[in-house]
């Protein structure tokens, strides 16, 4: 995309359209009916082999509330570094 600017660009979404249209296994680690909390588990647990999370009060008590807002049913996107 870089090099070709809108060219690229425009090459780049159609490989993606493609790809997207392409039947697929793709699927969740988790049911997205579960909480947050149960969600990052999974994940902690599936990918990261996490014997189990440990959330601050802080943490749970802003879980609760992006889950009252009718977030908890989406997926989850986590990043973990060392630090």
């Amino acid at each position: 995309v870089w090099a070709k600017g809108g060219e690229g660009g425009i090459a780049l979404a159609e490989e993606v359209v493609r790809l997207c249209v392409e039947p697929n296994s793709f699927d969740y680690l988790y049911s997205l009916d579960r909480s947050i909390e149960e969600e990052i588990r999974a994940i902690a647990q599936k990918i990261y082999r996490a014997d189990n999370i440990n959330n601050l009060p802080a943490a749970l008590k802003q879980l609760k509330q992006l889950e009252e807002l009718g977030f908890g049913n989406l997926p989850i996107c986590m990043a973990k570094t060392q630090y």
